[in-house]
């Protein structure tokens, strides 16, 4: 179980871990965008990026400031 607390802005950071949502799921990725092209990256690289296309849902909600991990 994890929480996250973020700077709900609506905006890309490309600096940091954004909280996204692409078809009615929340997610957690670094975003990338040159030349349109919207990639979502995983902190973890067995994972390959997402590209977002035209006919996904996609939003972004804000930038995740702080999260908490569940230990046990």
């Amino acid at each position: 179980s994890e929480a996250a607390r973020t700077n709900r802005n609506g905006y890309m950071s490309q600096q940091g871990r954004d909280l996204a949502t692409l078809n009615n799921e929340f997610i957690v990725k670094r975003l990338y965008k040159r030349a349109g092209l919207i990639k979502l990256i995983s902190e973890n690289p067995i994972y390959p990026p997402l590209v977002i296309k035209e006919r996904d849902d996609f939003a972004v909600w804000g930038v995740v400031t702080n999260s908490i991990h569940k230990l046990c």
